[in-house]
């Protein structure tokens, strides 16, 4: 069942501002919810993916200065989300992308709740920098839920919330229109 295109803009616009001034929201709450509407996984990511680098460019703009992860998400990263996205399209009907997105979704509540967990991920996340990346951009590319990776990753390696902010909004950023890429061929 397709929305009429005024709800879907108005179920875009309510996660791009919950995007702003969260942190998260588009692709968090927009996948799952575009999904269970009766969307394929290529129309949603089509249909969030343009707000999504919009509202990180604007969070990183005049910020450029204290991004320090791009080697790591450049080439270990994006990569692996392109090779994982590519897949996931090309066998969209034969996975279920809704129980895929349920498991990472249920996975990141227990980190969120737990803080032993936190912490014992946290330390994986410092002492596997690169390894977690790659797994990062696969669970990016597979489910569009590598955000919450991406917040424990820049979490881990820097204090300020300034720097936090601006390393996700910049792997948000890079997600984004790496996505848009292999979608568009």
């Amino acid at each position: 069942m397709e929305l009429p295109i005024f709800l879907t803009l108005l179920i875009i616009l309510a996660l791009s501002i919950l995007q702003s001034i969260v942190g998260v929201g588009i692709l968090l709450f927009g996948t799952p919810t575009f999904l269970l509407l009766g969307y394929s996984y290529p129309e949603t990511l089509a249909m969030l993916l343009p707000s999504s680098v919009c509202i990180s460019l604007f969070q990183i703009y005049g910020n450029f200065h204290v991004i320090r992860t791009k080697r790591a998400i450049f080439v270990y990263t994006l990569p692996v989300v392109i090779i994982s996205l590519s897949v996931i399209i090309f066998l969209e009907f034969s996975i279920d992308i809704k129980k895929i997105i349920g498991l990472v979704l249920i996975f990141f509540g227990l980190i969120r709740v737990s803080s032993y967990l936190k912490k014992f991920l946290k330390n994986i996340v410092i002492s596997n920098r690169y390894v977690y990346c790659v797994l990062m951009g696969f669970i990016h590319g597979i489910s569009n839920m590598g955000g919450g990776m991406l917040v424990l990753f820049m979490d881990s390696m820097f204090k300020s919330k300034d720097e936090i902010r601006t390393n996700v909004a910049f792997g948000y950023l890079l997600f984004g229109i790496v996505q848009l890429c292999v979608l568009i061929t």
